[in-house]
């Protein structure tokens, strides 16, 4: 009744009352399961399966294995003993060692040496010879440079009297 006051009567009747009454027979089962949910008085769904069957398998008998002939096992050649020279040094080896010992004892002669003249090479002092070409260069260029003196000025009067400082 509420639905006839807000929509036309036709368009209740055609798109709401006559879908419900074609699905009014599957509408009541629906109904009645809910029913039977609600009051817990559903059927048991539970049906017993029949067990399966055993049978047997049928399997190919295996066919007997052969025996293998055994390999042979192979021989080792017979080889040359090797020769004593092999673990004896070479003669070479003790001069090479004879060698390095010598020029060892060469090596620190010469740094001992090296030590006691060490300081010759940096001596400041130079020698007689070129003192005398140093002294003699020295006079060209003086002679060179022949030239009267400027005679000085002597002092103005008035520098030379004392004059009061005043601060």
């Amino acid at each position: 009744d509420e639905w006839y006051k807000t929509y036309d009567s036709s368009f209740i009747d055609a798109n709401i009352l006559l879908p419900i009454q074609r699905l009014e027979s599957e509408m009541t089962e629906y109904i009645s399961h809910l029913d039977a949910i609600v009051n817990n008085r559903l059927p048991s769904s539970y049906t017993v399966k029949s067990t399966t069957e055993m049978k047997p398998f049928n399997l190919t008998k295996p066919k007997p294995r052969q025996v293998s002939t055994p390999e042979e096992i192979p021989t080792l050649k017979v080889y040359k003993p090797v020769p004593k020279t092999t673990y004896i040094p070479p003669m070479e080896s003790e001069t090479v060692i004879k060698n390095r010992e010598t020029l060892k004892i060469r090596a620190k002669e010469r740094l001992l040496q090296a030590e006691k003249m060490q300081f010759t090479c940096a001596s400041t002092e130079k020698s007689q010879k070129t003192k005398t070409i140093l002294k003699q260069i020295i006079d060209e260029r003086e002679a060179e440079l022949d030239h009267e003196p400027i005679k000085p000025l002597p002092f103005p009067t008035s520098m030379r009297e004392s004059q009061p400082l005043k601060l």
